[in-house]
């Protein structure tokens, strides 16, 4: 790999990207695919010696090891071991009574999607923790069952995504039973050694020692890797660059590759298995959303035959259907134009209740958003998806995407399908990356499309920043 002098303008981008958030001691590496390309560059520091991290240097992947999860399940049913709509009881011993709703059980599917209905951690997981550093360290099997055996569900199962650290880490204990193994072994089995990716394992060689980002806290001070012996499928993995580009490149393709067909298992959209009827918060913000088009009628003094009249009446049940559910935006619809025949006959508002209404609108509304990217009414086994342009309607290309942290690390893993383009970000801080991930998501998708196809580069960083291969 010769190295050269020059930047393209999309490396340049993407330096600036990576290198805005550093934190004090800490490095970040960046690995973006574009059809056969590769591209990495490391930035920052994460030694004593003032090294830039690297494509072999390996980092703490937290709950992008989620995916890797998922995939051993899509393997393993392809080969005919276990089904989806597999009761997670069926594997688990007979002294463990696994929750219910109403006598519906929670399927591996359930475990997959993060629709089981279980909490993201389990309760009694903070009495086992002797190092705040390393929080999973000493929680172990017979907890697991423990808490298990004693939960009651508060919701019937697989009507939510609710992202769920133990039901992951459930899903991979339960593999390892299956398959009479580890969860490391088993990952190794099915997905490290047919993808070649040598340097992803629980258990880091003396070499991968020596390659190890130490990791830090959010406030710059080295903090210790985390051991998660029970949950391990949640978060145990680590790796580098070089080996999840790898991965990320039989993700993208669903036709070959030595798991197309786990790979297609997995990013198919999946219905969930029960109606997700419309809380009260979703119903709240309707209400809300039609207020807001009220008061903009109102505060404006919009009247019919405006163009902003017709939208300030339509928006708040487009936006509510669209984002919330029918039900939500039926009563979007309704209050507004209840709302605007109220206005129209000669009555009004006081100041105060434009002041209130519009704060309660502007912090309910970032509350229930936030978490757009949980909101599909379809899921894919591990991957949460999204499209790049959300309002008022899906638009663009989907990307498919999974973040992770842990005390002293974080990632993102990314890719859009229709652009053969895809990124992997690896910090060792606790600050997390998935902003950096996705704007190199949204450049890389952005001139692709601008170019009608891939721009092939025909000039890579200087030594010691990056390389491309």
């Amino acid at each position: 790999m010769a190295a050269i002098n020059t930047l393209t303008p999309l490396q340049s981008r993407i330096r600036d990207l990576a290198t805005a958030g550093l934190g004090k001691h800490a490095g970040i590496v960046v690995g973006i695919r574009r059809g056969g390309d590769q591209w990495v560059a490391g930035y920052g520091s994460f030694d004593a010696g003032q090294r830039p991290p690297d494509e072999d240097a390996v980092f703490d992947i937290g709950s992008t090891t989620k995916v890797f999860t998922t995939l051993v399940l899509a393997e393993m049913v392809v080969r005919g071991e276990v089904a989806l709509d597999d009761p997670a009881q069926k594997y688990l011993p007979g002294t463990l009574q696994m929750p219910r709703w109403r006598g519906q059980e929670i399927t591996l599917f359930h475990l997959a999607t993060h629709t089981s209905s279980l909490p993201r951690l389990p309760a009694n997981l903070w009495k086992t923790i002797k190092d705040q550093a390393n929080p999973y360290a000493n929680y172990q099997v017979s907890d697991l069952y423990e808490f298990l055996s004693g939960y009651k569900l508060k919701r019937p199962i697989g009507s939510r995504v609710e992202y769920s650290n133990l039901g992951m880490g459930l899903l991979g204990h339960i593999l390892g039973l299956v398959a009479g193994k580890s969860y490391e072994e088993l990952v190794s089995e099915h997905i490290l050694r047919p993808l070649g990716m040598k340097n992803t394992s629980i258990t880091l060689s003396p070499d991968q020692q020596g390659r190890l980002a130490p990791g830090h806290t959010s406030r710059g001070k080295v903090t210790a890797n985390w051991d998660i012996p029970t949950l391990a499928g949640a978060g145990a993995l680590r790796s580098t660059v070089g080996d999840l580009l790898r991965f990320l490149a039989a993700s993208m393709n669903c036709a070959t590759g030595p798991l197309a067909k786990a790979v297609q298992l997995c990013q198919r959209l999946y219905p969930k298995t029960r109606k997700s009827l419309p809380s009260w918060k979703d119903y709240a913000l309707a209400l809300l959303l039609s207020g807001l088009g009220v008061l903009a009628q109102w505060h404006f003094g919009l009247a019919p035959g405006d163009v902003f009249f017709v939208l300030a009446v339509v928006w708040p049940g487009i936006f509510a259907g669209a984002h919330l559910g029918l039900a939500p935006g039926l009563l979007a619809a309704a209050t507004t134009v209840a709302g605007t025949y109220f206005l129209q006959h000669g009555h009004n508002f006081n100041w105060w209740v434009e002041l209130v209404v519009g704060g309660v609108f502007s912090s309910f509304s970032f509350f229930a958003l936030r978490r757009s990217g949980l909101r599909n009414r379809r899921v894919m086994l591990g991957w949460q998806y999204q499209r790049l342009y959300l309002l008022p309607f899906p638009r663009g290309p989907r990307f498919v995407w999974h973040n992770g942290g842990t005390g002293g690390y974080a990632s993102f893993v990314g890719f859009i399908r229709e652009r053969e383009a895809a990124v992997v970000v690896l910090a060792n801080s606790a600050k997390s990356v998935d902003s950096v991930g996705v704007e190199i998501l949204k450049l890389l998708n952005r001139e692709t499309s601008q170019n009608g196809g891939f721009a092939r580069d025909s000039s890579e960083p200087p030594q010691g920043e990056g390389k491309q291969s």
